[in-house]
């Protein structure tokens, strides 16, 4: 049954390799009639986000992902780790046949880490492409993005959920956080421990933003992936669109109520100055 159309926005966090549960997601959001109006994204979500608004549909990019075989492009850190991730431009650039955000079906907010001014800060204008590879590059795996003036980092980093751009509209905000931190018993293995570590760092930060979404998402089965499993691309895809669709009954009554957070998204918003989080710069 088709939902009554209502302007949604979407948040998508980062993840690694978890992102691609955000395909999934939108998917089950897609097969119940729901289609967001505005997205903005972190690092995988700002790559996911950007296939979605060139107008990829859910089924083409689950399928580009694998075709592209991202694990190799990703994870062969021997190979990238020295590099910046603008060696895959051209691979997204043909995928998606668009260079620049007003090209895009959906209008679409990128967050990055600013380097040199050492800030959080979204990106809406300019080249669409380098902004989500700029926002995807995780230090110390990957070298600082450049534009030609400043360089910049995953933008996890200081904004791994960026509900910025939604806060006080009257948009019913739709959130998805791949980084379910749920008991975990083995800590010994050297990369989960790192990772899981930075993923409890970055926690606070984004849950005071995840309470002001009208309906989130966290799949819990998720937990069990590092940021690097991209050859488990297909299962992370199905987790998400299964996490979604258990959920749809109550994400279709949340986004249909009157928004009642205003107040509360105001106050953040304004707390948020201080972060210096800048809205227009363009890539």
């Amino acid at each position: 049954m088709m939902v009554k159309k209502r302007k949604i926005a979407l948040v998508l966090s980062g993840g690694g390799a978890r992102g691609i549960a955000h395909v999934g997601l939108l998917k089950a959001l897609n097969d119940n009639g729901i289609y967001p109006k505005e997205i903005s994204g972190t690092s995988m979500g700002a790559i996911i986000g950007l296939l979605y608004a060139a107008g990829l549909s859910p089924i083409e990019i689950i399928n580009k992902i694998e075709e592209l075989k991202f694990y190799d492009l990703i994870s062969s850190f021997g190979k990238i780790r020295k590099r910046s991730l603008d060696i895959l431009y051209p691979i997204i650039k043909k995928a998606i046949g668009v260079t620049r955000f007003d090209q895009l079906e959906i209008p679409l907010h990128i967050a990055v880490s600013n380097v040199n001014y050492g800030r959080a800060e979204m990106i809406s204008k300019g080249d669409c492409i380098h902004a989500a590879l700029a926002s995807a590059s995780i230090p110390f795996v990957f070298r600082a993005y450049s534009n030609g003036s400043m360089d910049f980092v995953d933008g996890g980093l200081l904004n791994n959920f960026p509900i910025d751009p939604f806060l006080g509209s009257d948009y019913s905000i739709i959130g998805c956080d791949v980084n379910y931190l749920g008991f975990v018993k083995d800590t010994n293995r050297m990369l989960p421990y790192i990772e899981r570590t930075i993923r409890m760092a970055l926690f606070q930060n984004v849950r005071i933003r995840e309470r002001l979404c009208d309906f989130l998402l966290e799949p819990k089965d998720i937990g069990e992936y590092t940021s690097f499993d991209f050859k488990s691309a297909r299962k992370l895809f199905e987790i998400g669109e299964k996490d979604a669709l258990n959920n749809m009954d109550q994400l279709k009554a949340a986004i249909d109520k009157e928004n009642n957070k205003k107040d509360q998204q105001h106050c953040l918003k304004e707390l948020l100055k201080a972060d210096q989080i800048v809205e227009e710069r363009e890539f």
